[in-house]
């Protein structure tokens, strides 16, 4: 049984590393150029100040996804827009069956609306298609495609 919740990175920073780990494995463009350090007393600070958003799921206690998102107090454009963009959303592959993905976000998407949130932005790795799908089921909207190249 997976049990969604939200939860403090302190109290899943350390196993957050290695799904970090693998989520970086699967995406290839630049895993060269970009070693895997995340800053965690960034995120740390981040969540000290309430602008971290960590919805996590776990299988018999042992973390299997999460959804990070960083909490905007305002947007630059339209200041009275409080949003959300996406930090990462993975689920180990073995959990990657029908409605898992969707109950996460699902589950994260109500604590966002919750803290005001009125925009949820996530962007999509090419090499993960099946989120985009998902994404649009849920009723997202493609609103920009970023193109990156390393200098």
């Amino acid at each position: 049984m997976l049990v969604f919740a939200i939860e403090n990175y302190d109290s899943c920073a350390t196993e957050m590393v290695g799904l970090g780990e693998a989520h970086r494995d699967e995406i290839k463009p630049h895993a060269d150029a970009f070693p895997f350090d995340p800053d965690m007393n960034l995120y740390a600070r981040l969540d000290e100040v309430g602008m971290l958003h960590v919805a996590t799921a776990r299988a018999m206690g042992r973390l299997v996804g999460y959804m990070l998102s960083v909490v905007m107090p305002s947007h630059q454009h339209h200041k009275s827009v409080r949003w959300a963009s996406g930090d990462g959303v993975y689920l180990l592959p073995a959990y990657r069956k029908p409605r898992v993905a969707d109950r996460l976000l699902a589950f994260a998407e109500d604590s966002l609306r919750a803290k005001g949130v009125i925009l949820n932005v996530i962007g999509v790795h090419p090499d993960h298609p099946a989120l985009g799908r998902l994404l649009v089921r849920r009723g997202y909207a493609l609103s920009s495609h970023g193109h990156s190249r390393r200098l």
